[in-house]
């Protein structure tokens, strides 16, 4: 079935269960798997929430301002897009009758009286959904998690505020181990002037952060598994 929200067509599933499914510069480190990791230690997170940078599944406002296939979405997003859908049929499509209830119940062709009520439910002020509606309009994966700089190069700046604090934690025990004092690898690269990184600094920051005895596996282990759903 497909919803229309506002001028923009969005495939909706009421009933359908189909998904898918620090401080300082800046280091860059090989992980074990032969892929680069960027581990940037320090700057600054921002972003809403969402999946992450060049992963195959997309986010809840996908579907809605893009007309994605619902069948991508991410596993997060799937839940705030259900809600969403089961609350614009519930609004909108409840009874015989009802704009929405045809779409709702037998998944039939979208009319302009169900994109109507369904848009103004989940976008205007006091309307039934809109809690719903801005939960997945602002899951928009503009945000990437902590393990997209480390495996995709993913700029830092973007991290979601969930994924800053590991992040943080991550590459402020890299400049700890490889950094603290002069002369160590990754001195350059995690003073305040954040220097260019060398190869001597990616092999030091890769071995503490991904080997089982590194100084920062724990680190390492928690960001790398911070992951889109």
């Amino acid at each position: 079935m497909a919803f229309m929200l506002g001028a923009t067509a969005f495939s909706a599933g009421c009933g359908d269960d189909s998904g898918g499914g620090g401080t300082g510069g800046g280091t860059t480190a090989s992980s074990t798997t032969s892929s680069s990791a960027t581990t940037g230690t320090g700057g600054e997170g921002g972003g809403g929430e969402g999946g992450g940078e060049g992963v195959e599944c997309v986010t809840c406002s996908k579907p809605l301002l893009e007309g994605a296939d619902t069948a991508d979405l991410c596993a997060v997003s799937e839940v705030k897009y259900t809600a969403l859908t089961e609350c614009i049929c519930g609004a909108c499509g409840a009874a015989e009758g009802d704009p929405c209830y045809a779409e709702c119940t037998m998944g039939g062709e979208s009319t302009e009286e169900c994109s109507t009520c369904g848009t103004m439910a989940a976008t205007t002020e006091g309307g039934a959904c809109a809690a719903e509606g801005t939960t997945c309009l602002d899951d928009t994966g503009e945000c990437v998690t902590c393990s997209a700089p480390l495996l995709q190069g993913a700029d830092k700046a973007d991290l979601c505020p969930s994924s800053v604090p590991k992040y943080t934690a991550l590459t402020a025990c890299i400049c700890e181990a490889c950094g603290a004092a002069e002369g160590d690898p990754c001195y350059d690269v995690c003073s305040p002037e954040g220097g260019e990184q060398s190869d001597e600094c990616t092999a030091c920051g890769t071995m503490v952060a991904t080997t089982a005895e590194g100084a920062c596996a724990a680190e390492g282990t928690t960001c790398l598994q911070d992951m889109p759903e």
